[in-house]
């Protein structure tokens, strides 16, 4: 059994490019111990996957699919092979903050993890900022629900709209929360430290989106 990071990778802008290849690198500091999985479409240029080969991250081509790109990294909920798992979006940058919360989360014991780092983080369940056990509940297949899912035109949302439709109600009284609430969740936790962001505001560093040309959180 593996605990994983799981990203998905499509598109052709080389913010998603370049995050996925410093994570890649990022995942071996922070997340020694952690498989770092990238799901990615079909025709990436293969220098560019020779590159992750080389950091050591598991490379899968997801094919053909009628689920959306931002959704491949909930395939690894499925994966009888894997234990923890958590999702990330690949423009924010791995860290010891995030460690730090994801050390907390599984020695609460609780089988899910929602992470809300800042005042306009109002989404039930951030895409790249939850984890869980895999295959936590009985005759359940997230794949089958991401399959059967009415997509929107706008792809961008479809990744929130999805968790908020199909897994969060599942989740909600058997998640650590970590940060701002929503209402009736039990397990609400305050971070262990607050940082000012370089809008000034308080946050806990998990969440930061960055350019292709930052290799690494600004919070390190």
């Amino acid at each position: 059994m593996k605990n994983v990071i799981s990203v998905s990778l499509f598109g052709g802008d080389q913010r998603y490019f370049m995050g996925t290849l410093y994570n890649a690198e990022l995942a071996k500091e922070f997340f020694p111990d952690w498989e770092f999985r990238v799901y990615h479409e079909h025709g990436v240029n293969p220098a560019y996957l020779e590159r992750l080969y080389a950091t050591g991250a598991n490379v899968i081509n997801i094919g053909q699919t009628k689920i959306v790109g931002s959704l491949w990294r909930f395939l690894v909920y499925d994966d009888p092979e894997v234990n923890y798992f958590i999702c990330r979006d690949v423009d924010d940058r791995l860290n010891k903050h995030d460690k730090e919360l994801v050390d907390i989360w599984i020695e609460s014991g609780h089988p899910f993890h929602i992470i809300r780092s800042h005042p306009g983080h109002r989404n039930e369940i951030l895409a790249g900022m939850w984890g869980g056990k895999a295959r936590y509940f009985e005759n359940f297949s997230l794949t089958e629900e991401m399959l059967n899912f009415e997509y929107g035109e706008r792809h961008k949302d479809n990744d929130q709209k999805f968790l908020r439709i199909h897994f969060y109600n599942k989740v909600k009284d058997l998640a650590l929360v970590h940060g701002y609430p929503f209402p009736n969740e039990p397990n609400v936790h305050k971070f262990p430290k607050l940082i000012l962001n370089h809008e000034g505001q308080e946050v806990y560093p998990v969440g930061e989106v960055y350019d292709e040309f930052v290799k690494r959180s600004l919070f390190d």
